[in-house]
């Protein structure tokens, strides 16, 4: 239904849109501009989301889109398909370091783990520890180091400790 409905009759400025901020789990008009490099941005994604074109907005601190699920998902397989292994490692790590700044912590982590940007990944973490320690979110870090492969974490000794103090109370 997509492929023929939807993707298929878009031209390619919002072809290009679509499968770069794909990569965005919920974005702001800023995040999306910084991605795709379209000054436009706002304005296409408050369109998808007038148009009901399974963008959802909410208004938390300003305008926030996120895309359906299954739309979102079919998205990154058609990146997947269409963007060179290298041009998809740099679209992650850019939407990592937009989803940082904006403070989703966890979407960052989970797409440098899926893009094995392990020492971004590492370096995220150890940012962001003892935040999380303060939080109470020990599983989630933990979850987070381990991870990571073994031959990283053993190099370096903050990600050793951390996990120590993630495991102390159990």
């Amino acid at each position: 239904y997509f492929a023929g409905e939807v993707f298929s009759k878009i031209d390619k400025e919002m072809h290009d849109f679509l499968l770069k901020t794909a990569y965005l789990p919920r974005m702001t008009p800023h995040m999306a501009e910084a991605i795709t490099g379209n000054s436009r941005a706002g304005r296409i994604l408050m369109d998808l989301n007038r148009r009901n074109s399974f963008t959802e907005r909410s208004a938390e601190r300003g305008p926030v889109y996120q895309y359906h699920a299954m739309f979102r998902e079919f998205l990154r397989k058609r990146a997947e398909q269409e963007y060179s292994e290298v041009a998809r490692s740099q679209l992650q790590l850019a939407a990592a370091k937009l989803l940082e700044e904006s403070g989703q912590i966890e979407d960052a982590a989970e797409l440098l783990r899926r893009a094995e940007a392990w020492g971004e990944l590492a370096g995220l973490i150890l940012k962001s520890a003892p935040e999380m320690i303060r939080q109470g979110r020990l599983q989630t870090l933990k979850g987070w180091i381990e991870s990571l492969p073994k031959d990283i974490a053993a190099h370096q000794p903050w990600l050793l400790y951390w996990l120590g103090v993630c495991n102390l109370p159990f």
